[in-house]
């Protein structure tokens, strides 16, 4: 699951990145990161990791020590960009988020776009604890979440793509 999850969130994350106009270089290193973002969580057991019912909140701890896991794996071989990014993936605008509670403009734009790639890819992929939700229901929970949780910029580039793609009815 995780392997064709990280492609899936490399590829949203592309289309985002290209349609807000980011710049090449910026791109690459996008891409990169979003592909890894998750490699942290070969540390987690797999009875975590597939566990259909609710994590205890030990469980849960070892969940949020995969973006700094991710880092430790990749910084003797990344730049710095790059290991930021993956990092700050699960990092939310209003400074709930972990592994640093950082808020709004501290995150990196590019870890904002991770973000809302990793969350809409989870949200429509069949999970150990639940089934996937339809595309229109994913986007009304990023909807949900912008300017909390998501950048709202980056959740309407993601809507725009999916209605030009035909993956997404106007929900309006």
């Amino acid at each position: 699951y995780t392997h064709n999850h990280s492609i899936r969130v490399e590829q949203y994350s592309l289309k985002i990145a290209s349609r807000m106009g980011l710049p090449n270089d910026m791109l690459l290193t996008l891409a990169v990161a979003s592909l890894f973002h998750d490699i942290g969580k070969v540390n987690i057991p797999d009875e975590i990791l597939n566990k259909a019912g609710r994590l205890t909140e030990l469980e849960f701890e070892y969940i949020r020590h995969h973006p700094s896991d991710s880092v430790k794996m990749l910084s003797s071989k990344v730049e710095q960009d790059l290991t930021t990014i993956v990092e700050q993936h699960h990092e939310k605008l209003d400074g709930s988020g972990y592994p640093m509670g950082l808020k709004g403009d501290e995150i990196m734009l590019e870890a904002r776009i991770v973000a809302v790639a990793d969350a809409f890819d989870a949200m429509t992929s069949d999970r150990s604890y639940r089934k996937a939700m339809s595309f229109n229901e994913a986007i009304l929970e990023l909807e949900t979440g912008a300017g909390v949780q998501f950048e709202p910029e980056v959740v309407e580039t993601l809507k725009e793509i999916l209605i030009d793609e035909g993956k997404l009815t106007k929900i309006y």
